[in-house]
């Protein structure tokens, strides 16, 4: 597990982290989330003992990384934004040399270097210098690297950065078939990220914490209404895009409502805004019966996390203008 508490670190008279403090237990994902400059960079470092606080404490399963900065490194897996290799070694040759750095027993050296080869599909490339392997391979390697020690705690720095589409699904599934036996922090951009891989996130701004939440937590606290979408099929040729909305506005809780009509004129799909905690089975349903209309579809859209995140950095109204707009 990885406790950090109470951390700050200065730089001169410049305040990078201002008493951050969190806790990750094994089979937690936590994802570090916030602008650049954030500090986020300056506190994955004070976790991997690059650096030390200026203020504040570290525990890597137990140990203090300031005091007992050898044990605590022995129970830790690190994988930098940019993967650190020697060109002219091969892959095997690489975590070997990994393996025997991080104090690996020798006796088992080369069956861990064999399990990381297959766990994370690098068999093909074990003998090719690490100068001619692509950004994904090398991300690969760069996480073998990180669980060569069978660590306890994970840091993963911007783990898909760079990454296509493929190689970064790929590199995702090894990351949650890892979060059993490991606890895991992980710092991104990619919400995608975030949203797929994090048990909670952690949004830092400015070098504080301002608000540590699950994903659909999240979400579901900066909501100011509901959004629902539906389909209908109506009867006869009495309804209108009109009335459909003069229904639909009639039911209390509901604030605004769209209707778009579909290539068969008899179905509209539909856009409902309402409070939170709009009920739309007790709501909706009376309408339904009263107008003998057909319920094809309904499915509630949630906020995504690009617009929380430009709500908690830069506040409902600005983010009402600026932040990005549509879902995961």
């Amino acid at each position: 597990m990885v406790v950090v508490e109470n951390v700050g670190k200065r730089f001169g008279s410049l305040e990078v982290l201002k008493s951050v403090s969190f806790r990750v237990e094994k089979g937690e994902v936590l994802t570090l989330l916030g602008p650049n400059g954030a500090g986020k960079s300056t506190l994955m470092r004070i976790l991997t003992g690059i650096l030390l606080p200026s203020t504040g404490v570290v525990w890597i399963d137990g140990v203090r990384m300031d005091s007992e900065p050898e044990q605590a490194k022995k129970r830790l897996g690190y994988l930098p934004e940019q993967t650190p290799f020697y060109p002219e070694l091969a892959v095997e040759e690489y975590l070997r040399f990994v393996a025997a750095a991080k104090g690996v027993d020798p006796a088992i050296q080369k069956e861990k270097v064999q399990e990381v080869i297959q766990r994370c599909d690098l068999e093909e490339y074990r003998n090719r210098r690490m100068g001619t392997l692509s950004k994904g391979t090398l991300r690969r390697v760069g996480i073998a690297q990180a669980i060569v020690n069978d660590p306890s705690v994970l840091v993963l720095d911007e783990p898909t950065s760079g990454l296509d589409p493929s190689q970064a699904l790929g590199f995702r599934e090894l990351i949650l078939a890892l979060r059993p036996q490991t606890a895991i922090v992980l710092s991104t951009h990619l919400m995608i990220d975030a949203s797929q891989l994090g048990t909670r996130v952690l949004f830092i701004h400015k070098g504080q914490i301002l608000l540590e939440d699950t994903v659909e937590g999240l979400k579901k606290r900066f909501a100011e209404r509901d959004v629902y979408q539906l389909r209908i099929r109506i009867k006869g040729q009495g309804e209108t895009g009109d009335s459909i909305l003069k229904g639909l506005l009639g039911i209390e809780g509901v604030q605004e409502a769209k209707a778009f009509p579909s290539a068969d004129p008899y179905v509209w799909d539909l856009s409902v805004f309402t409070l939170p905690g709009w009920n739309p089975t007790s709501s909706f349903l009376p309408l339904l019966r009263d107008k003998n209309w057909d319920l094809l579809e309904l499915h509630q859209k949630t906020m995504s996390l690009e617009e929380v995140f430009a709500q908690i950095t830069m506040g409902p109204e600005e983010a009402r203008i600026h932040g990005p707009k549509g879902g995961l």
